[in-house]
């Protein structure tokens, strides 16, 4: 093979290789810590490939273990000084699988990704404490707290479904209005809705349940099925008394509107 037949080889390569980086890219704009190593090394290569047909010579060092020239030192470039790792790393937040995005539109929101549970929604900047935990198979809970205290939360979980439901959703949906109805009717009304979230079938429940220090609570659950024989599911709870009901009732609408799962 010649010179220039492995050059062309090495251009075609890196062409199709970029131009690949650039639709994952669309597609997949929170990649996975290995994702992202995966995909720095290949847009290195890439790089390296297009660089070969480029004239004019480059030599990098970066010590005295790291010498490159040519293409090979534009691949060592990209691989080194990445600067799509600050795109992904830059979001606020410390919360493992927990993206954050400000939102074009309204500087008063933001977007988040919670990778465990494969959500993403929009949600109020201020006023809120956040927290995660991850659980087994990607799955997990996320915990969105209300500043004014009182218990005033959202909860978020992706689980398992029994495998008694695989398929059984209305099956699923009339057990468990039952089993809420058996409690909320207990503390005043109890009211169910299908509703859809994300374009899926889902139902939302309102009613008053008996808090652990025996005060009355206002709440309202939505459950949604993902797929894969998975739930999401999100409770709002909340003193009867709590001066922010509109506020917390507003987040929690923004949330079951704006929410996208990921597949």
């Amino acid at each position: 093979m010649n010179k220039s037949l492995q050059m062309s080889l090495a251009f075609a390569f890196g062409v199709i290789f970029i131009s690949v980086m650039l639709a994952i890219a669309i597609l997949m704009p929170y990649p996975s810590p290995f994702q992202l190593l995966t995909f720095r090394v290949t847009l290195a290569l890439a790089a390296g490939g297009v660089a070969a047909m480029i004239p004019g010579f480059l030599r990098v060092e970066l010590s005295n273990h790291i010498r490159a020239g040519g293409a090979l030192a534009v691949a060592v470039m990209v691989y080194f000084f990445n600067p799509a790792v600050l795109t992904v790393q830059g979001t606020p937040t410390q919360l493992p699988g927990l993206f954050v995005e400000a939102t074009k539109e309204d500087a008063k929101l933001v977007e988040y990704f919670w990778k465990q549970g494969g959500v993403r929604f929009r949600f109020p900047k201020e006023g809120w404490k956040i927290s995660t935990k991850a659980a087994e198979a990607g799955l997990g809970d996320m915990t969105l707290e209300h500043q004014s205290g009182k218990d005033a939360q959202i909860q978020l979980h992706v689980i398992v479904l029994d495998e008694k439901y695989r398929d059984e959703w209305a099956e699923f949906k009339n057990n468990t209005t039952n089993l809420w109805k058996g409690t909320i009717s207990q503390f005043g009304p109890f009211a169910v809705k299908d509703i859809f979230i994300d374009g899926r079938s889902s139902f939302k429940i309102d009613g008053k349940i008996r808090g652990q220090e025996g005060k009355t609570k206002s709440v309202t659950l939505i459950y949604a099925p993902l797929g894969d024989n998975r739930l999401f599911e999100m409770h709002l709870t909340r003193d009867n008394d709590n001066a922010y009901e509109e506020k917390l009732i507003s987040a929690y609408n923004l949330i079951a509107s704006t929410i996208e799962f990921s597949k």
